[in-house]
């Protein structure tokens, strides 16, 4: 038998014996959603926090493991060390958070803007922020890890390492998901949780693809900067696709739901199906390989110089990211309701008002995120009126609780502020914990409290956007 033909033997081989683990890991991610689908229909859990953080890692754990070892598995010519993996893996997870989470949501809060209702604000979110962020923090962790390691011995272990890092990156985004308010139906979010570690293990994965061939072949300047351009466009392409056609909020109509579901998964199976032809064609090549001289590597320098261009183009993304979600901020609209008047985002709803509600308005693409003015009794401070209403509030919400309360100064003007938190269940959905404030005040010898209601997730990065709003509010002068 010649060289050829055993080369094809092993590698029919290898072929075999990877769609006999491919059907099985299917199969149990299948059962996984089918699981969860079960116990939601038959047995209605309610979770405590301490349980729904435990489900939520169990949850974000079980399909990033399984994924793991779909893409290990194929690495059949000298596969990576198991330690390495799984320290790039625990690597992803603490960078998510101790970076990616913060500088996305906190730094850029893109949840206070990229909702906005503008076409290009969730477009520019995705990709110019979110994306280039993920992805750039997946191509650092691989690049000053295990890049230089012997063990980075071919192409396709950019492939492996960069999986990894994204698979830890998802396990902490989904159990952030979990834990916070994103999750109204389990049966959905853990649908979701597979596509998403699916879709940032594959866009994971082309960054490692153009690492390795970065390493181990002469590639032009911008070959590794086109390989992390085209990983974050695919990344803000999923975010769009799953996020846009159902509005992000937990209010849309089940069928746009699913629609949304269909497209990102296409496109995240159909990536993950790119990268394991790439990593079935690098494996064949390595068979036949048998001490065939190696390409040319690139120097040090030429490594380093491509490192400075993946940092400048990101940076310059990231910038304009940030220009584009100041210009998202700046956008206001006057709403004027029973001599109330107050500058919203240019994307709010008006809504009626109710009893002693003088004004109300929320966020269309995050029902949750409200705002609101009311008129009390006259009182002889505002602090005695805020005690009066905490009280009659408590009494018609059990899980009503105040987290602090003060005299604090708006725009020089003294107010009387309290933080409050309540948990609400609607009907056949996880409940989920609303963090509020309200600012007792008096205005034209009348007064008025201004209210902020947000999912307690993103409450503090949404809050700056009220404190915008309440420093716009402006009363008609009755003797005017």
């Amino acid at each position: 038998m010649d060289a050829t033909a055993s080369v094809s033997n092993r590698f029919d081989a290898h072929t075999n014996a990877l769609w006999l683990a491919d059907i099985v890991t299917i199969a149990l991610l299948i059962g996984f959603v089918v699981l969860i689908y079960v116990l939601e229909q038959f047995l209605t859990p309610q979770f405590g926090p301490t349980a729904l953080a435990a489900a939520g890692i169990v949850m974000a754990l079980i399909p990033a493991l399984l994924w793991l070892w779909f893409f290990y598995r194929r690495d059949a010519a000298e596969p990576e060390p198991r330690g390495m993996v799984l320290g790039v893996f625990v690597l992803g997870a603490l960078v998510a958070a101790a970076v990616g989470i913060p500088l996305v949501h906190s730094v850029f809060q893109v949840n206070a803007w990229m909702y906005a209702n503008q076409p290009w604000s969730y477009v520019a979110a995705a990709i110019l922020v979110i994306g280039f962020a993920q992805q750039f923090l997946v191509y650092a962790s691989v690049r000053f890890s295990v890049f230089n390691s012997a063990e980075f011995d071919g192409p396709t272990d950019g492939i492996i390492y960069a999986t990894a890092v994204g698979l830890g990156y998802a396990t902490v985004l989904n159990v952030r998901f979990i834990t916070g308010d994103g999750a109204t139906s389990l049966t959905l979010a853990a649908i979701q949780i597979v596509l998403t570690t699916l879709a940032l293990a594959s866009f994971a994965g082309i960054v490692g693809y153009f690492l390795g061939r970065e390493k181990h072949e002469k590639r032009p300047l911008w070959w590794m900067t086109g390989g992390l351009v085209v990983a974050a466009a695919l990344n803000g392409l999923f975010l769009v696709l799953r996020g846009q056609l159902t509005g992000g909020t937990s209010s849309s109509t089940p069928a746009n739901q699913w629609l949304s579901l269909a497209l990102a998964a296409t496109l995240a199976i159909g990536t993950a199906l790119v990268l394991s032809w790439l990593i079935r064609r690098d494996v064949r090549l390595a068979m036949a390989a048998d001490g065939v001289e190696e390409d040319e590597e690139r120097t040090v320098g030429q490594t380093r110089s491509s490192t400075l261009l993946v940092v400048l183009v990101t940076m310059l993304a990231l910038g304009a990211g940030w220009l584009l979600g100041a210009n998202a901020l700046d956008r206001t609209r006057p709403i004027t309701q029973s001599g109330i008047t107050l500058d919203v985002p240019a994307s709010w709803l008006a809504l009626p008002g109710a009893d002693n509600v003088l004004l109300a308005a929320n966020n269309i693409r995050r029902p949750q995120q409200r705002v609101s003015v009311r008129a009390l009794p006259a009182a002889d401070s505002p602090s005695g009126a805020a005690a009066v209403d905490v009280l009659n509030r408590a009494r018609g919400m059990n899980s009503f609780r105040v987290l602090e309360q003060g005299m604090v100064e708006m725009d020089g003007v003294p107010v009387y502020r309290v933080h409050y938190a309540y948990v609400t269940a609607p009907l056949n959905a996880k409940p989920s914990v609303i963090e509020g404030v309200d600012y007792y005040m008096v205005v034209n010898g009348q007064l008025l409290v201004a209210s902020f209601e947000d999912s307690s997730e993103s409450f503090a990065d949404s809050l700056s956007t009220f404190e915008r709003m309440a420093a716009t509010l402006r009363v008609a002068d009755p003797g005017a």
